[in-house]
């Protein structure tokens, strides 16, 4: 299976507010499945591997729609994100950006539902994020992110 990457910019790009919902759900869906297929060892439809650009471009089209405000993650998509926090984090790794922690600084202060953009937290982030505070705040939201990061490190441990 390869991910479209052109469908998914495509889906991100060229929202409208009229119909932003099932648009959105459109987005989630293309992104799913782009995780899923780059997780099992597939590339983006057209390019016969992987390279730093179009993982710059998969990353900044996860920007764009992690950071419109319209964009409100449901519980079930959050989990589901969570279970493909690796290969997001992987990607980002793999592009220009070298990780997502510019994500960060690009939050207006007022952004709500701030949850999506945990899934973009890395553990390899050089931030300082207050995770106990974090996940005191948001137990039932953030149980999903707590056990990829957990697995992460278990698996990182098991490997060294």
């Amino acid at each position: 299976m390869q991910a479209n990457l052109e469908a998914f910019e495509k889906a991100v790009y060229c929202r409208t507010k009229e119909n932003r919902i099932a648009e959105n759900e459109h987005v989630m869906q293309l992104l799913m499945g782009s995780l899923r297929a780059l997780r099992d060892g597939g590339c983006f439809e057209g390019h016969p591997q992987l390279t730093p650009v179009l993982c710059t471009r998969f990353c900044a089209a996860v920007v764009a729609f992690f950071s419109d405000p319209g964009f409100i993650l449901t519980e079930e998509g959050f989990n589901q994100l969570c279970g493909e926090r690796n290969v997001i984090d992987t990607v980002f790794q793999a592009s220009i950006y070298d990780g997502s922690d510019f994500v960060f600084g690009i939050i207006p202060e007022n952004a709500e539902a701030l949850n999506k953009y945990l899934l973009l937290s890395s553990a390899n982030s050089k931030l300082n994020l207050d995770w106990k505070q974090i996940f005191e705040a948001h137990p039932q939201e953030t149980v999903g992110l707590w056990l990829s990061l957990i697995a992460l490190r278990l698996q990182n441990a098991a490997n060294v």
